[in-house]
């Protein structure tokens, strides 16, 4: 059942790409050394579980973590799964080159996440393996920031490191970076090489190149790097995998070796745009010890856009900025599957504009404050920089002639023209990097009038996502980025606004109200799911006669999330972009990991749902259901299942979300009564945590 296509391993026909033949061969040579042999299940139980591992490495945070219907986690990663990643750094990092320091108690850390998680008190992120870019402070660690001097361990952690620990993250080690953070590219002369794990060999982009291998290569979960002028969001592109960079002192770079104090951005690598959110929503927050961290703060904003409104730019010739014909075919398939989101489209041309200057003011700022920040460095004859970085060291004019100190001191940047070109040479294909990455930092923003350094900065100030946009031929990887006003990072990963919950004084019961949209979104939503989903009549078995029910319905989820409801055994369909969407914002904003949800259409007032508790075993004891209606209003009632007096009605507004926790399923029943009055067509979705029965 062991078989080979191409460099491709088969096991039991399937074609997943587990591991090719050479990374086999490279990994378990041992094995078939001194004249081994194995039986068919011996190789065959060897490579699956390779397959498994990797399998499960290659999950985001969001798959992985799973919620109790009472709202406590109870599956998290375990220590030997844990173990796994440490065991694949021990593999493929001599290969890859991602980590430059391991975490020698990453082991003792999950250990003690498992202890947590047997209290039932545990943080957001409990168990999740973290890579951090070898820039921030790691206590026990040294900061290299990719330079060649030797550093003495850190003291204490960054604070970016600090929230991670305070969730419960375990640190793996540090990421690989190019020297002196400065650069788009993975290559470092004195640290070796980061590989793309895609292609072994190829660039994985820089300046946190070892954070995006890491996580592209299942090497760790997540990683925190930082972005100046695109150093998460160029090796994330590169590596096939997801950034955010946050608006300017979202995020506390203290304890940050920095590139720029006015461009430093702390930003997330993962798996997903679900964990990019969950990233966003620990690390935030003011802190005093950081003096460019925001001080007033805002709540993570809902998703301003509608379906079908929203309203963006799009470089015209991008040819002319160096793209390649197949990147430009991935980027327009891209742009076709979103034409949905994306209605109003529009062609920007910043011909006008003169981003280069623009580019070369931003990279006086960052060479003239590194004067500065590594002036031991530079001046340390026993371990030189390499040759590239010491050519930034000739002296820059700022003003009348006063070097960095002036730049330190964090006044306004030198007008574009001091620049000229005293930038230091870029690795091979730098211009076609530097012109494709014009077009992530200027993209969408509303100003294009001001040519000097400040402009710069207001890029920086803004929050960024990249994400994949497809796949090129021999697999190099093409992809997308976003770009919002500042303080509108949520809008990027579909995050929200926290929700004001109605509460309800019911006894044995937990129900609580809340408005998700206006009516205007709530219809948008309406329509995209009418279209999204598939409806069908499901049949039920009801005291011994099967019957039609009296609304549409449709059961998505999980591939395990199998469900048995009235005699009828419901296997999952796939999930919908649009239900996927809701799925990770009530996983952001409530903290539920729903895997599952049951569709209703009620098409009028003719269609109903009888009494009945959301009680299946599947569900657990205190199941929390949470229940979003779109379209025509409803009444609602709930009623205690022994004491009648105890009841409560509803009108369910299009736009809601209703939240049923705790007993309520075991002491209330609830139902949705037909009506004679019109009533327009009704969307109602229930989202649940379904269990595997034992």
């Amino acid at each position: 059942n062991i078989g080979a296509r191409g460099n491709e391993l088969l096991i039991d026909g399937d074609e997943r790409d587990i591991k090719t033949v050479e990374q086999i061969l490279h990994d378990f040579g041992d094995l078939f050394e001194d004249g081994n042999t194995f039986t068919d299940k011996e190789l065959r139980d060897v490579f699956k579980q390779i397959a498994e591992d990797r399998a499960y490495r290659l999950k985001d945070h969001f798959q992985k973590a799973r919620f109790n219907p009472s709202g406590k986690k109870t599956v998290a990663p375990k220590t030997a799964n844990q173990r796994k990643y440490l065991d694949a750094i021990a593999a493929d990092n001599p290969r890859l080159n991602a980590y430059v320091h391991i975490n020698v108690a990453a082991s003792a850390e999950a250990q003690a996440a498992e202890a947590r998680r047997a209290g039932a008190k545990f943080g957001r992120l409990d168990g999740v393996p973290v890579a951090i870019k070898d820039n921030f402070d790691v206590a026990g660690l040294p900061t290299g920031a990719g330079l060649p001097a030797t550093q003495s361990p850190a003291a204490r952690d960054a604070h970016v490191v600090e929230k991670l620990r305070g969730a419960g993250a375990v640190i793996l080690g540090k990421a690989q970076a190019s020297e002196a953070s400065l650069g788009a590219s993975s290559a470092n002369p004195h640290t070796g090489d980061a590989h793309n794990p895609a292609r072994h060999g190829y660039q994985a982009g820089g300046s946190s190149g070892g954070c995006a291998v890491a996580v592209a290569a299942g090497l760790c979960t997540a990683a925190i790097g930082s972005d100046s002028l695109g150093s998460i969001r160029i090796p994330a592109s590169y590596c096939g995998v997801f950034a955010l960079k946050p608006t300017a002192g979202e995020i506390s770079a203290y304890g940050m070796v920095p590139a720029a104090r006015r461009l430093d951005t702390v930003g997330m690598i993962a798996r997903s745009v679900d964990d990019l959110g969950v990233l966003l929503h620990v690390l935030r927050g003011h802190d005093a010890m950081d003096a460019r961290s925001r001080r007033r703060r805002v709540d993570l904003a809902l998703p301003d856009w509608e379906p079908g409104k929203l309203r963006v730019g799009v470089l015209g010739d991008l040819a002319a900025w160096g793209t390649e014909p197949g990147v430009a075919r991935a980027f327009e398939r891209a742009l076709m599957a979103l034409e949905h989101e994306i209605g109003n489209r529009r062609v920007v041309d910043f011909g006008d504009f003169p981003l280069q200057r623009a580019r070369r003011a931003a990279f006086f700022v960052i060479e003239t404050e590194m004067l500065a920040t590594h002036a031991a460095a530079l001046a340390d004859k026993a371990r030189p920089v390499s040759k590239e970085l010491a050519k930034c060291r000739a002296p820059a004019r700022c003003g009348g002639g006063r070097v960095a100190p002036a730049v330190c001191r964090d006044r306004r940047p030198c007008h574009a023209d001091d620049a000229a070109d005293r930038l230091p040479a870029r690795v091979p294909g730098a211009g076609q990097q530097r012109r494709l990455h014009l077009l992530c930092e200027f993209l969408g923003l509303p100003r294009r009038d001001d040519p000097d350094g400040q402009y710069e900065r207001r890029a920086a100030d803004r929050p960024a996502i990249h994400g994949r946009a497809g796949l090129r031929p021999a697999a190099a990887r093409a992809g997308r980025s976003l770009r919002r006003c500042p303080r509108r990072d949520a809008n990027l990963s579909h995050r929200a606004v926290t929700l004001r919950w109605q509460t309800f004084d019911l006894p044995d019961a937990d129900v609580r109200l809340a408005q998700f949209c206006d009516a205007s979104a709530a219809n948008d939503w309406f329509s995209r799911l009418h279209d999204e989903i598939a409806w069908e009549r499901h049949h039920l078995r009801i005291f011994g006669r099967e019957v039609a029910a009296p609304r549409l319905s449709s059961w998505v989820g999980d591939a395990d999330a199998v469900y048995r409801y009235s005699g009828t055994r419901f296997v999952p369909r796939v999930w919908s972009p649009a239900l996927s969407a809701l799925r990770g914002y009530l996983f952001a904003q409530c903290g539920e990991d729903c895997n599952s949800v049951l569709c209703n259409l009620y098409r009028d007032g003719h269609d109903s749902m009888g009494w009945h508790s959301d009680d299946e075993a599947e569900l657990g004891t205190a199941p929390v259901i949470l229940s979003f209606s779109f379209g025509g209003v409803r009444r609602f009632r709930l009623r205690h299942r022994k004491r009648p007096d105890l009841r409560l009605e509803l009108e369910l507004p299009s736009g809601s979300l209703l939240r049923m926790a705790g007993a309520t399923q075991r002491h209330y029943r609830h139902d949705l009564p037909k009506t004679s009055r019109p009533v327009p067509a009704r969307i109602n979705l229930t989202f649940r945590c379904v269990r595997a029965r034992a």
